[in-house]
């Protein structure tokens, strides 16, 4: 029967410390890993939601625009048909 060496036990003993040390360093890590995720996901959705607000306003701010300036578009066109049945009297 072959002897045990206490050398190899004291080796196989360190190997597991060192390993159950890796185990709760891994641990840790995907801890604050998920904790970093969480944060992510509400610093996306915050970006998200104010994108969505900022091109909202952006719409309804182009859609004023371009209603008013359609309106100056059609005053001028009146002033301009005035000017010309002005000038039409004039002669």
């Amino acid at each position: 029967m072959p002897e045990d060496n206490p050398v190899e036990g004291n080796d196989l003993a360190e190997a597991y410390k060192v390993i159950a040390r890796g185990e709760q360093t891994a641990s840790a890590l995907e801890a604050n890993l998920t904790n970093l995720e969480s944060k992510l996901d509400a610093i996306l959705a915050a970006f998200e939601s104010q994108t969505e607000a900022v091109s909202k306003a952006a719409e309804s701010s182009n859609g004023s625009d371009n209603k008013s300036s359609a309106t100056d578009t059609s005053n001028e066109k009146e002033d301009t048909e005035d000017a010309s049945k002005g000038m039409d009297t004039a002669q």
